[in-house]
């Protein structure tokens, strides 16, 4: 059962099935292992593991910066738990004390990928609970951590990091628990503050800019109420990272939903997004079945796509969005918001197996440029 009262991102593990198929945090002690083993480096590229350990340990990388792990929630004889099919990443996830991360949350029974490696993995699940895995060395020559997330029966390892390494290792675990916990009281605390009128800045084109957070997310993000100096624009994926308290506003005003109201938008630069059905704005109804018939839909009619901040007139909605992302200007709203998939351009799940090295990813080749900022009509900030 969902609780109004917490923030999206929490959870019932006991109601893990209801939990929908899209991105979100998961806390990684909900997430087992289907593998009996993981090995030490990814297979395209023979990247070594604790490349990624050490960028995640030493902040060199963010966790959102890694391809998402897929998840798939299972009953099982050791209780209800996401399952991932990601193990590597997973692994490091676990040994650098990450408590929410971002995943992908699939269907069980849509994915073959799982049923196939938890049965690979059911003798290891016995022994450690889904919770362990073994390490299989295949870097002869790259020392490895002991790890409490190993399962030693199932190790096997030639090489350890002597006893100072270790120790140095040690310690930046113990910092990353502290960091990690650090940003998830942050962000707690954002979702505590929506609604309250510009208690934040952001930082948008390298200038600050007063903010009102008005909704939290199930993948940790927010968004905001952005004042530009002469409208008030709508963002829709702001990072908990990039917004700070705003030291000149020492008693934010509490808003309520309806003074949020908008008219229109702007489509920034480093956000993508993608619209499930396909609609037409004009006729209010459902066109088709895919973008190209929603396109082929738009050329009969003609004017109706302008842009507000310059002359220019597109024949389709998609290449007027196109226009508002690449002149930052402002365009009538043409699509359902709370039908539309935002996410971060580079950040979409890596849809590949968990052999591949989570190096950087970039926008999905069918994800369409929609709307994601949008603007309010012209008003003050009194």
């Amino acid at each position: 059962m969902v609780d109004d009262t917490k923030p999206p991102w929490h959870y019932d593990l006991e109601d893990g099935d209801a939990i929908p198929v899209g991105d979100r945090l998961i806390r990684v002690t909900d997430i087992c292992f289907t593998q009996k083993d993981v090995n030490d480096s990814f297979s395209d590229s023979r990247r070594p593991i604790m490349e990624l350990i050490s960028d995640l340990l030493e902040g060199r990388k963010h966790p959102r910066e890694v391809p998402r792990i897929r998840v798939a929630f299972a009953g099982g004889s050791f209780g209800k738990f996401f399952y991932s099919a990601d193990n590597r990443r997973l692994f490091a996830f676990k040994h650098c004390n990450i408590d929410w991360a971002p995943v992908r949350v699939l269907r069980w029974e849509k994915q073959h990928e799982f049923e196939m490696k938890a049965k690979n993995g059911e003798a290891v699940r016995a022994e450690g609970g889904g919770h362990l895995a073994g390490m299989v060395q295949r870097l002869a020559d790259q020392p490895l951590p002991r790890s409490p997330v190993m399962l030693e029966a199932r190790t096997k390892i030639s090489l350890y990091m002597d006893d100072e390494t270790q120790r140095l290792h040690d310690e930046l675990r113990q910092a990353a628990k502290r960091r990690f916990l650090k940003e998830s009281q942050n962000r707690e605390y954002l979702a505590d503050c929506i609604g309250k009128q510009w208690m934040f800045v952001v930082q948008i084109q390298d200038q600050m800019m007063p903010a009102t957070l008005v909704k939290a997310t199930p993948d940790g993000t927010f968004e905001a109420c952005i004042w530009n100096g002469e409208d008030t624009v709508f963002h829709p994926c702001l990072l908990p990272s990039s917004i700070w308290l705003n030291s000149e506003v020492p008693v934010p005003r509490q808003l309520s939903v309806q003074d949020l109201a908008c008219s229109s938008f702007i489509v920034p630069s480093d956000l993508n997004a993608k619209l499930p059905n396909p609609w037409c704005a004009i006729c209010s109804k459902r066109v088709g079945s895919s973008s190209k018939d929603v396109k082929r839909h738009e050329r009969g009619h003609p004017g109706a796509f302008r842009c507000l901040d310059c002359p220019k007139q597109c024949d389709c909605s998609e290449d007027l969005r196109r226009h508002s992302r690449k002149m930052s200007h402002r365009i009538p709203i043409m699509f359902s918001p709370k039908d539309t998939y935002f996410c971060r351009i580079g950040a979409e799940a890596d849809s590949s197996d968990d052999s591949q090295e989570p190096g950087p990813t970039s926008a999905s080749s069918h994800g369409e440029p929609l709307p994601g900022t949008f603007v309010v009509p012209k008003q003050s900030r009194s």
